[in-house]
């Protein structure tokens, strides 16, 4: 059994929601994703709620590092939860994020191409009253 988290550590990892660096963001993403409570996201990770706390405080694997497995399987064992589950989690708030900054460039190019049109037609309209 794990013992008991203390204020400043539950405060630390409610902060490091909002820092990519920490598993904080990222089980976050996920729970909010998924519609899950605290408690289903422990159950579904197969860890305690405070082992869910202390995990959050880690070092964010990156999929695309070469230690990435090795960073899972150490999370894993010190945790005690399968491993797959975390790279699961983090994979899909991956995707999840790449499909939404590329949504979002894409409306950013839509605005800017709509910007460059009204800025023509201006322009034009301008030229017209040049030869009036």
């Amino acid at each position: 059994m794990s013992r008991p988290l203390s204020s400043s550590v539950i405060r630390a990892a409610e902060r490091a929601r909002e820092r990519p660096f920490f598993l904080a963001s990222v089980l976050e993403a996920y729970r909010q994703m998924n519609d899950m409570s605290s408690e289903e996201f422990a159950r579904f990770l197969g860890c305690s709620q405070e082992d869910v706390v202390r995990l959050a405080l880690c070092r964010r694997p990156i999929a695309h590092s070469p230690t990435f497995l090795s960073d899972i399987d150490h999370l894993a064992r010190r945790f005690a939860f399968p491993g797959e589950r975390l790279i699961q989690i983090i994979r899909e708030v991956d995707a999840i994020q790449a499909l939404r900054d590329h949504f979002n460039a894409v409306q950013e190019k839509k605005h800017l191409l709509m910007a460059a049109r009204d800025r023509e037609d201006d322009a034009s309209d301008d030229e017209m009253c040049d030869h009036e």
